[in-house]
Formats: structure tokens, C-alpha cells, sequence
């Protein structure tokens, strides 16, 4: 007998799904982004075969736009928009074909002088969609690191510190710890108005003129979940990027892997190709 993925009206139980069989940023962590000018487009594509998420069909998937523009040598606007589709095709349940725009996000960050430090800051609208249950579940895949753009109904602000330091050899190391504070996030942990979920991130990679490779960990901890512990509400994936300088054209593509159980819950895998200009 077929019946629905989720109750209709509500992401409470896809979230839930998620965070307490293990939990739940702006612009992505994983590719070069590129000039303080620049306008870069992303393809993420999840995979996953043996969960509730079984059978995403080969048009399940999520596009990023991310545009960048420097105000003067200190600070950068960011913005970004997204559009999810997710379909799923498994003899248990109906088939719930869904397409969404995501949560736009808008910040800023502010490089400190002389340092190789910046600090990011922003917030993302909701206008996503409560209906898209299947939509929301693929775009959550897709980079778990900017869940809050395929959750509807919170407010979620962001603050992030960043290092990006680059040696005379073109050794790049990246790293970053934040916080992401959802507001109105009740229908999601169902005990509180207001959640805090920590990142950290770690990148070590290769600079050149003619290519760039990157490698690292990122994480996520959902401080305010209920009801759990410490490995219930942490979730972390390994990811790498390859990065192809073409003049003022950037063509990369990347590849992430769960590295916990909680991440595993949600993908095998996910797939991406991304496209970068610096005006």
C-alpha cells in the first residue's frame, strides 16, 4: 500500500528524521571563491541508496548562484540564491516531485588589514517552501553546511571567523569556526523559539596559477537539541575540490563524503560541478 513520505504542511518530520537520528553557511566551504568581484554558479547532486532517502531520481538535485561584490579592499557583500528539485521514486511511498527556491542568503564579511583574517556575518530570508518535503530532503543532502537554505519558516543569522593563509609555495590553509542562531526554529527541534548550531571547518590545499586542489573536514554541532548527546547532534563529511583557472573563468568540480554515521544517514555521496567568473 503506498503512502506519503511526510505529513503534509510541515517539515517537522523530515527535521526531525534528520536531527535526532543525528543532526542537522552562506556561501559554499568547498570552492574557490574566486575574486572579490565574481559570480559563480553551483550543481550539487546527492546520492543516496539504502535510508528514507532512497531513490532520488537522476533530476534530484540544487543550484547555488553566489554573487560578490567588494565595496572597497576591507569589505565584500555576498548574496546568494538557490533552486532545489528533488523526486523520489521507491515503492513505498508516493512520489512527491517537488521544485523550490531556497532561503536567499545576504551578508558581508570584513577582512581585517595586514591579517589573514575576515569575519562573516549574514542572514538568510524565508520564503522556502513548507510543501516541498522531498525538495527539502535533497537540498539538505546536497550541502549540509547551508541546511538553513532548505528550511522553511526560521531566521537563521550568521557569524563566522575565517583564517586563509597562503605560503610562498602556494600551500593554502583555510579554516573557520561560526555559529548559525535559527530564529523561530520551534517547528524544527519543537522545544525552543531559538537554536544555535556551531560549525567549524579545516581546508589544507595546493594554490597554483593553473590549478587548484583543496582537501579538509567540516562540521556541524547542534548545541540546543533536546534530548540527545555529545554524537547525536554532531555530524561531519570529508570533501575535496579540484579548481581549473581559465583568465578570468574558474571551472571546478568537487566531492564530498560522510564521515560519521549522522552524515551517512543522509547521503552516500554527493557530486558537484561548479562555474566561476571574476569581473
Amino acid at each position: 500500500m503506498k503512502r506519503h513520505l511526510y505529513s503534509k504542511g510541515s517539515l517537522i518530520s523530515i527535521i526531525a528524521v534528520m536531527l535526532l537520528s543525528g543532526m542537522l553557511s552562506a556561501q559554499t566551504l568547498w570552492t574557490d571563491h574566486g575574486s572579490d568581484n565574481s559570480l559563480s554558479v553551483e550543481l550539487l547532486k546527492p546520492f543516496k541508496s539504502d535510508s528514507i532517502s532512497t531513490g532520488f531520481t537522476g533530476s534530484s538535485g540544487t543550484i547555488f548562484i553566489t554573487g560578490r561584490y567588494a565595496l572597497n579592499e576591507h569589505i565584500v557583500l555576498v548574496g546568494e540564491v538557490s533552486v532545489v528539485h528533488g523526486d523520489l521514486e521507491h515503492e513505498d511511498f508516493t512520489n512527491e516531485a517537488g521544485t523550490s527556491m531556497g532561503n536567499p542568503y545576504l551578508g558581508a564579511e570584513f577582512h581585517l588589514a595586514e591579517t589573514p583574517l575576515f569575519i562573516e556575518t549574514g542572514f538568510r530570508i524565508p520564503v522556502f517552501s513548507k510543501d516541498k518535503n522531498v525538495a527539502s530532503l535533497v537540498g539538505i543532502a546536497s550541502d549540509i553546511n547551508r541546511m538553513e537554505a532548505f528550511t522553511p519558516k526560521i531566521f537563521p543569522v550568521l557569524l563566522a571567523v575565517n583564517y586563509e593563509g597562503q605560503s610562498a609555495k602556494n600551500i593554502l590553509f583555510r579554516a573557520r569556526l561560526g555559529t548559525s542562531i535559527w530564529f523561530n526554529s520551534g517547528n524544527v527541534s519543537g522545544s525552543s523559539s531559538v537554536d544555535a548550531v556551531f560549525d567549524y571547518m579545516v581546508q589544507a590545499g595546493y594554490a597554483g596559477q593553473k590549478l587548484r586542489v583543496l582537501i579538509g573536514i567540516t562540521g556541524r554541532y547542534l548545541a540546543t537539541l533536546p534530548g540527545t548527546d555529545y554524537s547525536e547532534r554532531h555530524i561531519k563529511q570529508f570533501g575535496t575540490t579540484i579548481t581549473v583557472p581559465f583568465g578570468n573563468i574558474q571551472l571546478g568540480a568537487h566531492f564530498k563524503l560522510p564521515v560519521n554515521e549522522n552524515a551517512g544517514r543522509m547521503m552516500d555521496f554527493v557530486a558537484g560541478l561548479n562555474f566561476g567568473y571574476n569581473f
